[in-house]
């Protein structure tokens, strides 16, 4: 289970309803969704394609809710 960030986040974004945040973590920048249910969305490498890995996220989480219903 990966640990919560304990730094503030150095890039923020809204999409909808789902706000992110990207952290500078041990091994990179790490993408994480805020609110009470935070969770690890995966790897950024560089912090200027946060929106793309957002989409990125975004659609995997599409497949695999299509899979699952």
């Amino acid at each position: 289970m990966m640990k919560r960030p304990t730094t503030r986040p150095v890039a923020r974004e809204t999409r909808g309803k789902t706000k992110y945040a990207l952290y500078l973590g041990e091994h990179g920048h790490e993408l994480w969704t805020m609110g009470r249910h935070r969770y690890f969305c995966g790897y950024v490498a560089d912090p200027e394609n946060l929106e793309y890995a957002i989409d990125t996220h975004e659609e995997e989480l599409h497949h695999i809710m299509a899979e699952f219903a």
